[in-house]
């Protein structure tokens, strides 16, 4: 990808978002007759908007059920806002420009992303009860986004050197700034997440000029995780034990979800009938969330467990399009659905509660 094109992600990132195709691959051909997806039972809580906002984008839930992302303000503007149960949906402000977009939250409450400055270009920004919104600087360039943030603060993200030549994926800390991680072997690269232990998941040019998925430790550098069988490989999240959730395509050139894990390497999650399938949340259960196409190609958000396999998520009352884009500890499920009026709202999807449990309340 280059500079040029991941620059643009934000002013894209709304009007894509409501195709119902945020990050979405490109779709293959469903199968004919293929078996309807299996439905999670759960259920899905519209989150609402930003005052008279249009429309809202859930980009991920911590074990508090705290949900980040991005929404429209009344005056058209993109604003981080910050969802919970106690408060609604609160707008976190910018970094004095007129667009933040919010893509992170950790376990207490600190959401990171990234947005405008007075002076126009895009910085990563880490936001905190205390502190507001901080704005993390770059690497040497003029632009910079936050994608992940772990419990100590630690943020991933990418930015471009200097001179603006090439992007590469970062971690920041309060005690060491921004730290550039490498690459591959290519120009580019680009942090999406990292977990309590420091590990990175990301993706990044190889010498041949492919994208391939990374994990990044301080001890063992950079990591090129492989591919599905076919050529291009993308991480998206990393859970506390280091497994790592994202999309690739596979030697027929589809697709799917993958979840890679150090002992069983990347595995195909499958997709929902229409033969094409995005990881983009995974707890530490194994879990993961993300969204696929079913065979009338309309994306679904779903749920993929060992257990159960990939499970519909369903959409928003009316709705037709739905994406997964983070999961937390209980199994709750950030994203965002088409509505009934047609807008983009995001959701919080709980799962129910097993038999038991119920038998037992």
């Amino acid at each position: 990808m280059s500079v040029g094109q991941n620059r643009g992600r934000l002013g894209l990132a709304v009007v894509v978002v409501l195709t119902g195709a945020l990050a979405a691959p490109v779709a293959t051909a469903g199968t004919a007759g293929a078996t309807a997806p299996v439905s999670a039972a759960g259920t899905m809580r519209d989150l609402g908007t930003l005052g008279d906002g249009t429309y809202s984008v859930g980009r991920a839930v911590n074990d508090r059920g705290q949900v980040a992302g991005f929404g429209s303000t009344a005056d058209g503007s993109d604003h981080a806002f910050l969802w919970s149960e106690a408060d609604g949906m609160r707008d976190l402000g910018t970094l004095g420009g007129p667009t933040s977009l919010g893509q992170a939250v950790n376990d207490q409450g600190q959401v990171a992303g990234y947005g405008n400055t007075t002076n126009g270009p895009l910085h990563a920004f880490l936001w905190s009860e205390t502190d507001g919104m901080r704005d993390l600087g770059t690497l040497g360039g003029q632009f910079s986004e936050a994608t992940g943030v772990n419990s100590h603060g630690q943020v991933t993200g990418d930015s471009t050197t200097g001179g603006n030549r090439t992007e590469r994926a970062f971690l920041w800390s309060e005690a060491d700034g921004m730290r550039d991680l490498g690459t591959l072997g290519g120009p580019t690269s680009f942090g999406q997440a990292v977990n309590g232990q420091g590990q990175v998941a990301g993706y990044s040019d190889t010498t041949d000029g492919t994208n391939h998925a990374f994990l990044w430790s301080a001890s063992d550098g950079m990591q090129d995780l492989g591919t599905l069988g076919g050529s291009f490989s993308l991480a998206v999240a990393v859970d506390e034990r280091g497994q790592v959730a994202g999309y690739g395509d596979t030697a027929d050139g589809s697709t799917h979800a993958f979840l890679w894990s150090e002992a069983d390497g990347m595995r195909d999650l499958g997709a929902l009938g229409g033969g094409t399938s995005s990881g983009q949340g995974v707890n530490e259960q194994g879990e993961v969330t993300g969204f696929a196409t079913l065979a009338t190609w309309d994306n679904h958000a779903f749920l993929w467990s060992a257990s159960d396999g990939m499970r519909d998520l369903g959409t928003l009352s009316g709705g037709t399009t739905s994406l997964g884009q983070g999961i937390n500890g209980q199994g709750q499920v950030a994203g965002s659905s088409d509505t009934a009026a047609g807008s983009t709202h995001a959701f919080l999807w709980t799962p129910e509660p097993p038999a038991a449990t119920k038998n037992d309340a």
